[in-house]
């Protein structure tokens, strides 16, 4: 029974000292565009510095758009970037609450050329993202279960 209560104090100390889920360099590919239209690609990375859960403008550290379509053709980096709206990395969702070119209102996914454009749901634009999170998680899952492991052959012996 010792062992078993070791096991659970060790697993107790790497799940309190585990980073954040969201604490590695968070990556992602999108794309947006106008009346369904996605032609516009691009992916950007960031770190959740305050760790609640969403990448936001200010935690990017590389973004680059662009492509051809209907509207035009378009290119986007991190330098004329204005603005973008939140990312929610638990649901995987980006969310259009970034300053838009109107100024009216917080609808935009992407705002860019010093507020001269925008995507944003009042023009017709949407956007779609495809994340990559670290996983710490399973590693402390899979630590525990070494652990556990261990002392069940130690307790067999």
């Amino acid at each position: 029974m010792n062992n078993y209560l070791k096991a659970l104090l060790v697993a107790v100390i790497i799940s309190a000292a585990a980073p954040n889920a969201f604490a590695g360099l968070i990556q992602a590919e999108f794309g947006f565009g106008w009346g369904g239209d996605r032609s516009y690609t691009g992916t950007l990375s960031g770190v959740d510095a305050d760790a609640d859960g969403f990448l936001r403008f200010d935690e990017l550290t590389a973004f680059s758009a662009g492509g051809t379509s209907s509207a035009g053709t378009l290119s986007i980096s991190l330098s004329s970037l204005f603005d973008i709206g939140d990312i929610d990395l638990v649901n995987q969702v980006w969310l259009p609450n970034a300053d838009s070119w109107s100024w009216a209102s917080a609808t935009a996914f992407i705002t860019w050329d010093d507020r001269g454009s925008s995507c944003t749901t009042f023009n017709g634009c949407g956007a779609d993202i495809n994340i990559t999170v670290p996983e710490p998680g399973s590693i402390i899952l899979l630590a525990i279960g070494l652990i556990g492991l261990g002392v069940a052959r130690r307790s067999q012996k």
